[in-house]
């Protein structure tokens, strides 16, 4: 069986309210870049200062999750501390 390698990321910068909830979702990325897109599609948009790596934290978007779950293989969430810093 192969293995996923998953790096759990939030967007860095501005939400569009002080309300917005949505800065605070993590996705999954399968590669550790700023300009890479999460599973489901989200991308850092032109606010956005890229994306910020966080062993701390677990995937809750729920796009992302439900994409976790039709591969079919093998996930290794990558919780490194240097991730912990914009890639």
């Amino acid at each position: 069986m192969n293995i996923v390698s998953i790096y759990p990321a939030y967007k860095q910068g501005m939400s569009r309210s002080s309300s917005d909830n949505i800065g605070n979702l993590t996705h999954a990325l399968k590669i550790p870049r700023n300009d890479a897109a999460a599973l489901c599609g989200a991308k850092p948009g032109k606010r956005s200062n890229g994306w910020i790596g966080d062993s701390k934290k677990k995937v809750t978007c729920l796009k992302c999750l439900e994409k976790l779950n039709a591969i079919g293989k093998k996930i290794e969430f990558i919780y490194d501390e240097s991730l912990d810093v914009g890639f």
